[in-house]
């Protein structure tokens, strides 16, 4: 997967280091600077900045929100209504707007970002659980699997690297050996020795499902009509069956040596890691992702 990222990757990190490190190709900068005889300034005029901010800006104005709207007779508008004020509270709870932020930073700066879905207890003292936006700060340890969707909802892998400090990894993994993950993902090279990289991986699974239509026109899954006729209930003609793929979605994280967490099923059937992108374009059948600043 990683292979499908590298040119967009090294697009991303030149023009990060241009917008906000050095304007100057190191090589230029050392020549310029070097000479005994002439040596020249390496001036730093910063002309590009200002637009990244109005695009981030006018973001922050204009908030993007989950539209909930009825379109059949089962619904109602009411009930989109509540459901809409239901997201709300979602999105402000669970940060949605810094998420947003740190994604259109690093895609108008670097060509893309990400941000995540997740879920965790509400509070200790329940077994409640929500979902809350999480924020990707560096876009370089995500490698999306190949998609065509423009969102990545047919994505059928991701992976994202993570470094653990090392005493925090005796804490929640006191049996595994903290053997760092081997990735091309740049670590602080003053701080390796006290990290452990680990990968997450997100994964489809495809498993077909036995759905039955029955005489009274409802709809309903094997499983469901077997458990309903085992409990009692009538059996109701099925007219007509078919086999469907069920997407699953798993997840699990390892070291380089063993896993951490063994994958387990995630609710949901897609990868909920979002991407964010600046420009693309498709040359010749390959995608290429710039960001605003790149020429």
């Amino acid at each position: 997967v990683s292979q499908l990222w590298d040119d967009d990757m090294q697009r991303y990190r030149d023009d990060m280091h241009f917008l906000h490190v050095d304007h100057w190709p190191e090589g230029v900068r050392r020549q310029r600077e070097s000479d005994r005889i002439n040596p020249r300034l390496c001036l730093q005029i910063d002309q590009l900045s200002q637009f990244q901010r109005q695009v981030i800006n006018d973001s922050r104005q204009n908030r993007p929100q989950i539209k909930v709207r009825p379109v059949d007779n089962k619904a109602d508008v009411e009930t989109a209504a509540m459901f809409d004020g239901l997201f709300r509270h979602w999105q402000e709870a669970g940060n949605a707007d810094t998420a947003y932020d740190v994604a259109l930073d690093c895609a108008t700066g670097g060509g893309f970002g990400y941000f995540r879905i997740l879920h965790d207890y509400i509070h200790d003292e329940t077994f409640e659980q929500d979902f809350f936006f999480g924020q990707v700060q560096n876009p370089l340890t995500v490698f999306l699997g190949e998609h065509k969707e423009l969102d990545g909802s047919d994505a059928k892998e991701c992976w994202i690297i993570e470094d653990i400090n090392k005493k925090d990894f005796e804490k929640q993994y006191p049996k595994k050996n903290p053997i760092s993950f081997d990735t091309d993902v740049t670590m602080d090279a003053d701080n390796e020795s006290e990290f452990v990289r680990v990968a997450c991986l997100y994964e489809i699974r495809e498993e077909q499902r036995l759905m039955h239509m029955l005489a009274d026109g409802s709809v309903c899954s094997d499983e469901v009509y077997q458990g309903a006729v085992a409990n009692g209930a009538e059996a109701v003609e099925i007219k007509s069956s078919r086999e469907i793929p069920q997407k699953l979605l798993y997840y699990s994280k390892f070291t380089a040596e063993d896993y951490l967490e063994e994958p387990r099923k995630e609710p949901g059937d897609r990868i909920p890691v979002f991407p964010v992108w600046g420009n693309m374009h498709n040359i010749d059948g390959k995608v290429i992702r710039e960001s605003m600043i790149h020429k």
